[in-house]
Protein backbone atom coordinates (compact mmCIF):
# COMPACT_ATOMS: atom_id res chain seq x y z
CA UNK A 1 0.00 0.00 0.00
CA UNK A 2 1.70 3.63 -1.02
CA UNK A 3 2.02 6.42 1.76
CA UNK A 4 1.35 9.63 -0.33
CA UNK A 5 3.75 12.61 0.15
CA UNK A 6 0.86 15.38 -1.21
CA UNK A 7 2.67 19.34 -2.21
CA UNK A 8 -0.50 21.79 -1.45
CA UNK A 9 0.62 25.55 -2.47
CA UNK A 10 -0.58 27.82 -5.09
CA UNK A 11 0.87 27.87 -8.68
CA UNK A 12 4.31 29.12 -9.39
CA UNK A 13 5.54 28.40 -5.73
CA UNK A 14 8.51 25.65 -6.89
CA UNK A 15 6.10 22.75 -5.92
CA UNK A 16 8.27 20.90 -9.31
CA UNK A 17 11.31 21.51 -7.69
CA UNK A 18 10.29 20.81 -4.29
CA UNK A 19 8.75 17.13 -5.68
CA UNK A 20 12.44 16.30 -7.41
CA UNK A 21 14.08 17.05 -4.15
CA UNK A 22 12.32 14.71 -2.60
CA UNK A 23 12.10 12.01 -4.82
CA UNK A 24 16.07 11.65 -4.75
CA UNK A 25 15.41 10.47 -1.28
CA UNK A 26 15.27 6.72 -1.31
CA UNK A 27 11.88 4.67 -1.01
CA UNK A 28 10.33 8.34 -2.78
CA UNK A 29 9.09 8.37 -6.21
CA UNK A 30 8.40 11.84 -7.78
CA UNK A 31 5.42 11.82 -10.24
CA UNK A 32 4.59 15.29 -10.55
CA UNK A 33 0.87 16.67 -10.98
CA UNK A 34 -0.44 12.98 -11.35
CA UNK A 35 -3.88 14.26 -11.68
CA UNK A 36 -3.09 14.88 -15.56
CA UNK A 37 -1.69 11.91 -16.24
CA UNK A 38 -5.43 10.78 -18.18
CA UNK A 39 -5.22 14.32 -19.92
CA UNK A 40 -1.34 13.37 -20.80
CA UNK A 41 -1.36 10.01 -22.53
CA UNK A 42 -4.92 11.43 -24.27
CA UNK A 43 -2.53 13.95 -26.09
CA UNK A 44 -0.31 11.74 -27.84
CA UNK A 45 -0.31 13.66 -31.06
CA UNK A 46 -2.55 15.96 -30.05
CA UNK A 47 -0.21 19.24 -29.56
CA UNK A 48 -0.13 22.21 -31.02
CA UNK A 49 3.26 21.34 -33.58
CA UNK A 50 3.88 25.34 -33.00
CA UNK A 51 3.23 25.52 -29.06
CA UNK A 52 5.82 24.10 -26.49
CA UNK A 53 6.00 20.41 -26.29
CA UNK A 54 4.79 19.41 -22.80
CA UNK A 55 3.10 15.93 -23.33
CA UNK A 56 5.75 13.86 -22.59
CA UNK A 57 7.02 12.32 -19.18
CA UNK A 58 10.07 14.39 -18.01
CA UNK A 59 12.48 11.61 -19.15
CA UNK A 60 11.88 12.87 -22.69
CA UNK A 61 9.55 9.85 -24.17
CA UNK A 62 6.07 9.51 -24.33
CA UNK A 63 3.99 8.03 -21.88
CA UNK A 64 3.64 5.00 -24.40
CA UNK A 65 7.26 4.39 -24.77
CA UNK A 66 8.39 5.44 -21.07
CA UNK A 67 9.19 2.31 -19.69
CA UNK A 68 8.34 3.18 -15.98
CA UNK A 69 4.91 4.15 -16.62
CA UNK A 70 4.14 1.63 -19.47
CA UNK A 71 4.93 -0.42 -16.81
CA UNK A 72 2.88 1.21 -14.42
CA UNK A 73 -0.04 1.57 -16.71
CA UNK A 74 0.45 -1.98 -18.12
CA UNK A 75 -0.30 -2.82 -14.37
CA UNK A 76 -3.77 -0.58 -14.15
CA UNK A 77 -4.89 -2.07 -17.43
CA UNK A 78 -5.35 -5.50 -15.74
CA UNK A 79 -6.81 -4.22 -12.56
CA UNK A 80 -9.20 -2.07 -14.31
CA UNK A 81 -10.61 -4.03 -17.06
CA UNK A 82 -9.79 -1.32 -19.76
CA UNK A 83 -6.95 -0.02 -21.75
CA UNK A 84 -5.91 3.18 -20.48
CA UNK A 85 -3.95 3.82 -23.79
CA UNK A 86 -6.91 3.56 -25.69
CA UNK A 87 -9.65 5.30 -23.46
CA UNK A 88 -7.28 7.27 -20.58
CA UNK A 89 -10.53 9.49 -19.74
CA UNK A 90 -12.79 6.23 -18.11
CA UNK A 91 -9.66 6.37 -15.50
CA UNK A 92 -10.73 9.37 -13.99
CA UNK A 93 -8.50 10.95 -11.24
CA UNK A 94 -8.82 14.35 -12.12
CA UNK A 95 -10.75 15.93 -9.35
CA UNK A 96 -12.62 19.03 -9.90
CA UNK A 97 -10.39 20.17 -13.06
CA UNK A 98 -11.39 22.03 -16.12
CA UNK A 99 -13.38 19.88 -18.47
CA UNK A 100 -10.64 19.57 -20.50
CA UNK A 101 -8.42 17.20 -17.73
CA UNK A 102 -11.64 14.97 -17.31
CA UNK A 103 -12.22 14.52 -20.98
CA UNK A 104 -15.91 15.90 -20.55
CA UNK A 105 -17.76 19.09 -19.31
CA UNK A 106 -19.05 18.82 -15.50
CA UNK A 107 -20.38 21.67 -14.22
CA UNK A 108 -22.36 20.34 -11.25
CA UNK A 109 -18.39 19.55 -10.01
CA UNK A 110 -17.83 23.31 -10.04
CA UNK A 111 -21.11 24.02 -7.66
CA UNK A 112 -19.76 20.73 -5.61
CA UNK A 113 -16.36 22.05 -4.75
CA UNK A 114 -17.60 25.48 -3.84
CA UNK A 115 -19.97 24.25 -1.40
CA UNK A 116 -17.04 21.54 -0.45
CA UNK A 117 -14.41 24.49 0.49
CA UNK A 118 -17.06 26.52 2.73
CA UNK A 119 -17.91 23.20 4.53
CA UNK A 120 -14.68 22.43 5.34
CA UNK A 121 -13.68 26.06 6.50
CA UNK A 122 -16.25 25.65 9.16
CA UNK A 123 -15.76 22.08 10.38
CA UNK A 124 -18.26 20.26 8.62
CA UNK A 125 -15.07 18.22 7.33
CA UNK A 126 -17.92 14.69 8.16
CA UNK A 127 -20.66 16.39 6.07
CA UNK A 128 -18.16 17.77 3.10
CA UNK A 129 -16.50 14.40 2.74
CA UNK A 130 -19.77 12.49 2.18
CA UNK A 131 -21.23 15.60 -0.06
CA UNK A 132 -18.11 15.27 -2.25
CA UNK A 133 -17.98 11.75 -1.81
CA UNK A 134 -20.91 10.65 -3.20
CA UNK A 135 -19.88 12.22 -6.94
CA UNK A 136 -16.14 11.13 -6.21
CA UNK A 137 -15.99 8.36 -4.88
CA UNK A 138 -14.81 6.63 -7.89
CA UNK A 139 -11.85 9.48 -8.51
CA UNK A 140 -10.59 9.08 -4.81
CA UNK A 141 -10.47 5.20 -5.41
CA UNK A 142 -9.02 5.77 -8.57
CA UNK A 143 -6.06 8.13 -7.23
CA UNK A 144 -5.38 5.26 -4.87
CA UNK A 145 -5.33 2.74 -6.89
CA UNK A 146 -2.50 4.58 -9.19
CA UNK A 147 -0.40 5.66 -5.77
CA UNK A 148 -0.49 1.51 -5.10
CA UNK A 149 -0.04 0.72 -8.70
CA UNK A 150 3.57 3.01 -8.83
CA UNK A 151 5.06 2.05 -5.71
CA UNK A 152 4.51 -1.86 -6.02
CA UNK A 153 5.92 -1.34 -9.98
CA UNK A 154 8.57 0.92 -9.01
CA UNK A 155 9.28 -0.81 -5.53
CA UNK A 156 8.98 2.33 -4.06
CA UNK A 157 7.25 3.38 -0.19
CA UNK A 158 6.05 6.51 -0.75
CA UNK A 159 4.55 8.62 -3.66
CA UNK A 160 4.80 12.64 -3.93
CA UNK A 161 2.39 14.41 -5.85
CA UNK A 162 2.50 18.24 -6.64
CA UNK A 163 -1.14 18.19 -7.88
CA UNK A 164 -1.22 20.94 -5.53
CA UNK A 165 -4.90 21.47 -4.46
CA UNK A 166 -6.12 21.25 -1.17
CA UNK A 167 -9.68 19.74 -1.52
CA UNK A 168 -8.00 16.64 -3.66
CA UNK A 169 -5.79 16.20 -0.47
CA UNK A 170 -8.71 15.98 1.82
CA UNK A 171 -10.37 13.51 0.27
CA UNK A 172 -7.91 11.11 -0.19
CA UNK A 173 -7.03 11.40 2.98
CA UNK A 174 -10.46 10.82 4.07
CA UNK A 175 -10.27 7.38 3.13
CA UNK A 176 -6.76 6.26 3.90
CA UNK A 177 -5.58 8.75 7.30
CA UNK A 178 -2.33 6.92 8.42
CA UNK A 179 -1.33 6.98 4.57
CA UNK A 180 -1.47 10.87 3.82
CA UNK A 181 1.05 13.50 4.85
CA UNK A 182 1.13 17.05 3.43
CA UNK A 183 3.76 19.52 2.63
CA UNK A 184 2.81 22.95 2.87
CA UNK A 185 5.04 24.76 0.31
CA UNK A 186 4.99 28.86 0.80
CA UNK A 187 6.71 31.29 -1.26
CA UNK A 188 7.25 34.78 -0.62
CA UNK A 189 4.34 36.39 -2.09
CA UNK A 190 6.86 39.25 -4.02
CA UNK A 191 8.24 36.13 -5.94
CA UNK A 192 4.99 35.27 -6.84
CA UNK A 193 4.14 38.51 -7.80
CA UNK A 194 7.08 38.76 -9.80
CA UNK A 195 6.07 35.26 -11.67
CA UNK A 196 2.86 36.65 -12.51
CA UNK A 197 4.72 39.94 -14.59
CA UNK A 198 7.10 37.24 -16.39
CA UNK A 199 3.67 35.60 -17.58
CA UNK A 200 2.08 39.48 -18.72
CA UNK A 201 -0.27 38.78 -15.54
CA UNK A 202 -1.45 41.59 -13.10
CA UNK A 203 1.13 40.88 -9.77
CA UNK A 204 -0.95 42.91 -7.60
CA UNK A 205 -3.74 40.15 -8.52
CA UNK A 206 -1.54 37.35 -8.47
CA UNK A 207 -0.75 38.55 -4.91
CA UNK A 208 -4.47 38.86 -3.85
CA UNK A 209 -4.96 35.02 -4.87
CA UNK A 210 -1.72 33.63 -2.91
CA UNK A 211 -3.28 35.45 -0.05
CA UNK A 212 -6.91 34.23 0.04
CA UNK A 213 -5.73 30.50 -1.12
CA UNK A 214 -3.61 30.29 1.69
CA UNK A 215 -5.92 31.58 4.10
CA UNK A 216 -8.67 29.21 2.43
CA UNK A 217 -6.03 26.33 3.58
CA UNK A 218 -5.16 27.22 6.69
CA UNK A 219 -8.86 27.68 8.10
CA UNK A 220 -9.18 23.98 6.27
CA UNK A 221 -6.44 22.71 8.22
CA UNK A 222 -7.68 23.75 11.56
CA UNK A 223 -9.95 21.16 11.36
CA UNK A 224 -8.03 17.97 9.87
CA UNK A 225 -5.69 15.97 11.79
CA UNK A 226 -2.94 15.20 9.39
CA UNK A 227 0.67 14.96 9.69
CA UNK A 228 1.85 18.22 7.56
CA UNK A 229 5.03 20.32 7.23
CA UNK A 230 5.85 23.25 6.09
CA UNK A 231 8.69 24.17 3.73
CA UNK A 232 9.32 27.72 2.36
CA UNK A 233 10.61 27.89 -1.13
CA UNK A 234 13.57 30.02 -0.33
CA UNK A 235 14.94 27.92 1.99
CA UNK A 236 14.28 25.16 -0.44
CA UNK A 237 16.54 26.85 -2.82
CA UNK A 238 19.30 28.19 -0.27
CA UNK A 239 20.13 24.93 1.29
CA UNK A 240 18.25 21.98 -0.28
CA UNK A 241 20.10 19.51 1.38
CA UNK A 242 19.16 20.51 4.83
CA UNK A 243 15.56 20.40 3.60
CA UNK A 244 15.73 17.25 2.06
CA UNK A 245 16.76 15.94 5.34
CA UNK A 246 14.09 17.62 7.36
CA UNK A 247 11.52 16.13 4.99
CA UNK A 248 13.27 12.81 5.49
CA UNK A 249 12.72 12.68 9.06
CA UNK A 250 9.31 14.04 8.81
CA UNK A 251 8.77 10.55 6.80
CA UNK A 252 10.18 9.06 9.04
CA UNK A 253 12.97 7.72 6.21
CA UNK A 254 16.59 6.94 6.56
CA UNK A 255 19.08 10.50 6.51
CA UNK A 256 19.52 10.95 2.54
CA UNK A 257 23.06 12.23 3.51
CA UNK A 258 25.12 15.33 2.36
CA UNK A 259 25.46 14.68 -1.83
CA UNK A 260 22.66 15.98 -4.15
CA UNK A 261 22.78 15.75 -7.82
CA UNK A 262 19.54 16.55 -9.87
CA UNK A 263 18.87 15.34 -13.91
CA UNK A 264 15.59 15.60 -14.07
CA UNK A 265 15.38 13.14 -17.01
CA UNK A 266 16.21 10.74 -14.58
CA UNK A 267 12.45 10.79 -12.63
CA UNK A 268 9.45 10.62 -14.85
CA UNK A 269 7.02 13.42 -13.96
CA UNK A 270 3.60 13.72 -15.44
CA UNK A 271 2.89 17.56 -15.26
CA UNK A 272 4.45 20.75 -13.80
CA UNK A 273 6.94 23.37 -14.31
CA UNK A 274 8.90 23.13 -17.96
CA UNK A 275 12.04 22.74 -15.93
CA UNK A 276 11.00 19.34 -15.62
CA UNK A 277 12.49 18.84 -18.88
CA UNK A 278 16.06 20.91 -18.40
CA UNK A 279 18.12 17.47 -17.41
CA UNK A 280 20.96 18.71 -14.90
CA UNK A 281 20.07 21.53 -12.92
CA UNK A 282 21.59 23.76 -10.48
CA UNK A 283 19.54 25.03 -7.51
CA UNK A 284 19.24 29.02 -7.48
CA UNK A 285 17.19 30.99 -5.70
CA UNK A 286 15.21 33.25 -8.18
CA UNK A 287 15.52 36.93 -6.75
CA UNK A 288 13.67 38.09 -9.95
CA UNK A 289 11.55 40.12 -7.92
CA UNK A 290 14.01 42.73 -6.73
CA UNK A 291 13.68 43.69 -10.21
CA UNK A 292 10.37 43.48 -11.43
CA UNK A 293 9.05 45.00 -8.48
CA UNK A 294 8.61 48.61 -7.63
CA UNK A 295 9.51 49.84 -4.28
CA UNK A 296 6.20 51.02 -3.44
CA UNK A 297 4.52 47.51 -4.46
CA UNK A 298 7.42 45.32 -2.58
CA UNK A 299 5.95 46.80 0.85
CA UNK A 300 2.72 46.22 0.46
CA UNK A 301 3.28 42.80 -0.23
CA UNK A 302 5.44 42.20 2.93
CA UNK A 303 2.49 42.74 4.38
CA UNK A 304 0.55 40.08 2.66
CA UNK A 305 3.72 37.76 4.15
CA UNK A 306 3.58 39.32 7.76
CA UNK A 307 0.14 38.72 7.71
CA UNK A 308 0.34 34.99 6.51
CA UNK A 309 3.14 34.58 9.08
CA UNK A 310 0.48 35.29 11.84
CA UNK A 311 -1.80 33.16 10.54
CA UNK A 312 0.94 30.38 10.73
CA UNK A 313 2.71 31.12 13.48
CA UNK A 314 6.29 32.84 13.52
CA UNK A 315 7.70 29.27 12.37
CA UNK A 316 6.69 29.90 8.78
CA UNK A 317 9.10 32.37 7.70
CA UNK A 318 12.33 32.18 10.57
CA UNK A 319 15.45 31.12 8.82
Amino acid sequence: MAKLVYIVSVGHSGSTLLDIVIGTIPRVISTGECTYLPWQIFRRGESDPNAAKEDVCSCLKSFYECPEWNSVINYLNNRVGFDLYKNPYKFRIALLRPHQYNGKKQPLDRMILGLYVRLIQRKYLRFASHILGLSCKNIVHNNWLLFDAITKVRGAEYVVDSSKDFSRVHLLHSVRKSDVSLILLIRDVRGIAASAVKRGDNPLEAAQAWKFFYIRVIKALRWINVPIIKVRYENLCENPIKQRKIIAEFLGLPDPGEQMTINTHDHHLVAGNPMRYKGNIDIKCDKYWHKALDKKLCLKLQFYNEELADMMGKLLFEE
